[in-house]
């Protein structure tokens, strides 16, 4: 998830405690729990004071200033570059955004956003959710581009590479090790009711898709209709099944 956004004119201040400059540079986003904002803000300030001061930092849902800000004392006629970060954790799960907050100890600051070389804006993302895996769980594999009788772990395949990675016992139950073509028929049949204790992967039909070129969509489809078929059925299975 990546945010980007800017001032449209020059925005200004007078106040000497952290105000937000202007709502319209807002990153606006939705968060999971646990996940971190990362944000950085580049522009440019000048400040009509003699020997004032600009200070600038990111806030988030509000304006309480983050750590890592960034401050100029400015001549009447200066123009500098700023930047300043934050990475904020902690958050709930929901909607959140950042702004860009300033203060000044005299004169007026003003933040520019006129043109494009020194326009005034955030970048922000969320980060990707990391899971934690431990080290020698082993590998629960599904797949049906891993031909019949094959061992998904010969030579430098993906599954071995991952299975190097995190240790412990590979379990075949691609095609390759149970004969069942079907992806959503192997996680009927195998994948573990309520917690897992190996890491699952599943393994599309690769070598079908780079054959079919214009037709790759419908190769693709159906792997990966299974998988999150098998991802949101919890380990569960029907009473029966062939």
């Amino acid at each position: 998830m990546s945010l980007f956004n800017n001032f449209t004119a020059n925005r200004a201040t007078t106040s000497t405690s952290a105000v937000e400059l202007n709502s319209e540079i807002r990153c606006e986003t939705l968060l999971w729990s646990g996940e971190l904002f990362d944000a950085t803000s580049v522009g440019s300030i000048i400040n009509g004071a003699a020997n004032g001061r600009n200070n600038l930092s990111l806030g988030f849902d509000g304006t309480t200033s983050e750590p890592n800000g960034s401050q100029a004392v400015l001549s009447s006629t200066d123009t500098v570059p700023f930047s300043c970060t934050a990475l904020k954790s902690g958050l709930s799960e929901g909607y959140h955004y950042v702004t860009l907050l300033g203060l000044v100890n005299s004169g007026t600051g003003t933040w520019y956003g006129d043109v494009d070389s020194r326009r005034t804006c955030i970048r922000a993302r969320g980060t990707v959710i990391m899971i934690s895996v431990p080290y020698g769980c082993g590998l629960l594999v599904f797949g049906n581009s891993i031909a019949s009788g094959a061992n998904p772990s010969a030579g430098g395949g993906y599954t071995n590479r991952v299975n190097n990675w995190i240790g412990g016992a590979l379990d075949n139950k691609a095609v390759g090790g149970t004969g069942v073509r079907s992806i959503t028929e192997q996680g009927n049949l195998y994948l573990p009711y309520g917690s897992r204790s190996k890491l699952v992967i599943w393994d599309g039909p690769l070598n079908d898709i780079r054959a079919g070129a214009a037709d790759a969509l419908a190769c693709i489809a159906p792997p990966m209709n299974a998988f999150l078929s098998s991802a949101f059925m919890g380990g569960g299975r029907g009473a029966s099944h062939s």
